[in-house]
């Protein structure tokens, strides 16, 4: 979060220093994309007149907007495919930006989707096939898996995050062993064992526990079944 306000900082004082400066880039980045979508693999930016007449963080700055111009159409659909992805790489040594650099675009990129396709999926609380199955599209598009990205990207607000998902299946007072199924199965999906999600909700589903009995005498049997249930 430092190092992203740092960077919004020192655009705002270029823009103060060179208000032009932006205009200037979103058109040479214009020009250079046309270049590129014109002589395709044949490109070279050794021969591109725009070196001529930019250079150094400016040209930089237009390199990587093409590059970024490209991998939003590749995004598109939230899956980047084989073929695209040769393409992406093509592109980046022909602009000659660094891996490292292509990387943290890709992965901004990934991130971005991931998060809004994680979201949207657990707006019912509950991760359906053909969600998954988008979210495993975004990680294959990086080399990696939907685990793994919601341990990259999520890990700070996963204990809230079942919490939540608890409070609502829960919230008429009652739960059934299909809805604690189906809680488990989204912390399946996500990289999320038995037990660390038993961590997770331990507080909260004692409570719950405890006021479901003080509210209705159960007997001995029901009791333990009830306790089963959610791990307590």
């Amino acid at each position: 979060m430092a190092a992203e306000f740092a960077k919004r900082f020192l655009k705002g004082v270029v823009s103060l220093l060179d208000p032009e400066r932006e205009a200037r880039v979103e058109k040479n980045t214009a020009i250079l994309h046309q270049e590129v979508a014109k002589a395709g693999r044949g490109f070279s930016l050794e021969k591109s007149p725009l070196l001529q007449r930019v250079s150094g963080p400016e040209l930089q700055e237009v390199k990587e907007r093409v590059f970024r111009h490209v991998l939003t159409k590749a995004w598109a659909d939230d899956t980047v495919r084989q073929e695209e992805l040769k393409t992406l790489q093509w592109l980046g040594e022909a602009l000659q930006l660094s891996s490292a650099v292509v990387s943290r675009i890709h992965g901004q990129f990934a991130k971005d989707r991931f998060e809004k396709a994680f979201v949207d999926a657990l707006d019912d609380g509950m991760i359906t096939d053909a969600e998954y199955a988008r979210l495993d599209g975004i990680a294959k598009s990086v080399h990696s898996t939907v685990p793994l990205l919601f341990r990259a990207y999520c890990s700070e607000s996963a204990d809230s995050l079942f919490r939540d998902l608890f409070a609502v299946i829960i919230r008429d007072g009652e739960i059934s062993q299909f809805e604690w199924q189906r809680l488990w199965k989204t912390a399946e999906q996500l990289g999320v064992g038995r037990e660390e999600l038993l961590k997770m909700l331990q507080p909260q589903a004692q409570v719950f526990v405890e006021q479901v009995l003080a509210r209705r005498p159960t007997k001995s049997s029901a009791r333990k079944k009830m306790r089963c249930l959610i791990g307590c």
